[in-house]
């Protein structure tokens, strides 16, 4: 999460965008070292912290609207 708010804030990537670096394809490898150590209430609070923390970068401030993305594609 620290290096995806990184290349929000200080890169200027808009923050619905960042699963197009590979640092968000890391999340399902972090969660399931979570679940080798088998605890609810572990896998709970990285669950938590996750769909928090990427909901919080991609419906931010500094988010494209659907009209800014077909401008940028085009």
């Amino acid at each position: 999460l620290g290096n995806l708010g990184y290349s929000h804030g200080i890169l200027g990537v808009p923050g619905n965008l960042f699963a197009a670096f590979p640092a968000a394809w890391v999340v399902p490898i972090t969660i399931a070292a979570a679940a080798i150590h088998y605890q609810p209430r572990l896998q709970a609070l990285v669950a938590l912290i996750y769909v928090a923390g990427l909901s919080l970068l991609a419906y931010g401030e500094g988010s494209l609207t659907p009209a800014e993305r077909r401008q940028d594609l085009s």
